[in-house]
């Protein structure tokens, strides 16, 4: 026989504690995670580890970024700018519907 359950999204909190488990060894800062678990609200663990591991990527292959994607004293068109760029890698890269459609930004 066939069961199927319903499994919630993460809410707020459990997205950030999901973001700051698979963010080692890279250590993000506190502000980063929030801003993640802001950006994927409606997404599944699956895919907030497979934005953290862009995360990562990005801030370790890049001096540039490493020292400054999503941090808060840019300005903030620096910073939509390199989030959106590293979302819109990660959205293009996933399978399955775009979790971004119709978000306002």
């Amino acid at each position: 026989f066939e069961v199927q359950l319903e499994i919630p999204k993460p809410d707020f909190n459990l997205r950030k504690a999901i973001a700051a488990h698979f963010m080692p060894p890279v250590k993000a800062p506190e502000n980063h995670l929030k801003l993640i678990a802001w950006f994927t609200e409606g997404s599944t663990g699956a895919e907030i580890e497979s934005l953290v591991r862009t995360y990562k990527k990005a801030t370790t292959v890049r001096e540039e970024d490493r020292r400054g994607l999503l941090d808060m004293h840019l300005p903030a068109s620096a910073i939509w700018m390199r989030m959106a760029m590293t979302i819109g890698r990660w959205a293009i890269s996933t399978s399955g519907p775009n979790i971004w459609a119709g978000r306002r930004w």
